[in-house]
């Protein structure tokens, strides 16, 4: 017997492949080739907020970074590397038109960075 939890993953699969996907190929059938999103959006990990849910967005109009507080570190070579290979590929390969980065008033990591006093350390 399967586990609830993986059940309700791979009952949410299922539905998404027959009501969404296979309702929709004119959507999809381009996205297997490749992606050409307008948009690179920066948001919060927090699993109440999913940005192409909030922003009405679909398939293959955002390439998006999620992560703690939807935090975009300034550039460094030996860190953050992973955000920064990410705005790289963006801008450079997919040729993104905007960059969007967005929070709510809720998230403790927005909460966290609205705190911090002038001259502390920048580390949550």
């Amino acid at each position: 017997e399967m586990d609830p939890a993986v059940e309700r993953l791979k009952t949410g699969f299922e539905k998404f492949k027959t009501e969404v996907y296979d309702q929709k190929p004119d959507l999809f059938e381009p996205l297997k080739a490749h992606q050409s999103p307008k948009y690179m959006v920066f948001a919060c990990a927090d699993s109440r907020v999913c940005p192409s849910v909030t922003l009405g967005l679909e398939p293959g109009e955002a390439f998006t970074v999620r992560n703690i507080a939807a935090m975009v570190p300034c550039y460094c070579k030996n860190k953050h590397t992973g955000v920064g290979s990410a705005i790289e590929y963006a801008v450079c390969a997919l040729k993104v038109e905007f960059i969007v980065v967005i929070g709510h008033s809720r998230c403790g990591g927005i909460k966290a960075l609205l705190n911090l006093k002038d001259g502390a350390d920048d580390t949550l």
